[in-house]
């Protein structure tokens, strides 16, 4: 898990400048925080359910894709609209002489949405006993990712980050598709159950896009601030029709 989350640096490091490679960490970073600053909570609050769901003999796919369908869809709004406004937001945070490192950060807030599904199956599976398996993926996926940098790395720093695509993608399948099994579901019925959830983070990204292109003359601190009040008022209020429903 360690080397997925940071083995890119160690491989850039022998490769590439020192600027180059401190681009690409603060890049990570950037969106590894604001992954974090939603995943950390979620991820408590999923093992305790999970786990007393399992020693209730209660798991369900009916469990798991609900959570499954609640994280993608935060994720998609808060990952994606930090992508949407990481040109602003370096501009204020850091200043012009980072703004080499946006397209990294852009292109690593979406590989970080596939992988926050992990900590929804994988608190499954271990619920289950299945940690073998999970230990056998961990380690296709550190294969997978190290081939993909080895490839990537004379490219630069943006083929390096799509190039975590692939490993990411390889290893949420993989869960998944274990976990339709053990809960007799399929992947079909699973992408059904999760589309309403992106859908409900892509209606509130369209919000942050359009504000942000209408506010984009208005200088960064006023288009971050009011694109945030607005697509966090139109996730919220959307999010709580669909749940009453």
């Amino acid at each position: 898990a360690y080397f997925t989350s940071s083995g890119a640096d160690i491989v850039l490091g022998g490769f590439l400048t020192a600027r180059a490679v401190g681009l690409f960490r603060m890049g990570s970073r950037t969106a590894g925080a604001a992954f974090d600053l939603f995943a950390q909570t979620f991820r408590i609050l999923t093992w305790q359910a999970v786990g007393r769901m399992a020693r209730e003999k209660r798991l369900s796919a009916e469990l798991w894709t609900s959570l499954l369908v609640i994280n993608l869809s935060i994720m998609l709004f808060v990952l994606g609209s930090l992508s949407l406004l990481s040109h602003e937001l370096i501009a204020v945070m850091l200043g012009g002489e980072w703004m080499a490192m946006v397209p990294v950060l852009q292109i690593l807030c979406w590989a970080k949405i596939i992988t926050s599904a992990d900590q929804i199956v994988s608190a499954q599976l271990a619920a289950a006993g299945h940690t073998a398996f999970l230990f056998r993926s961990r380690v296709l996926e550190a294969i997978i990712l190290l081939v993909a940098l080895l490839c990537t790395v004379h490219f630069g720093i943006i083929a390096v980050a799509f190039g975590m695509f692939p490993s990411a993608l390889v290893y949420v399948l993989r869960l998944t598709h274990k976990l339709t099994r053990l809960t007799d579901t399929t992947m079909l019925a699973v992408g059904r159950a999760v589309l309403p959830g992106l859908a409900l983070g892509a209606a509130g990204l369209l919000v942050v896009f359009g504000a942000s292109m209408l506010l984009e003359a208005q200088g960064p601190i006023v288009t971050i601030a009011v694109t945030a009040i607005v697509g966090v008022v139109t996730y919220v209020v959307t999010a709580f029709v669909a749940m009453r429903t």
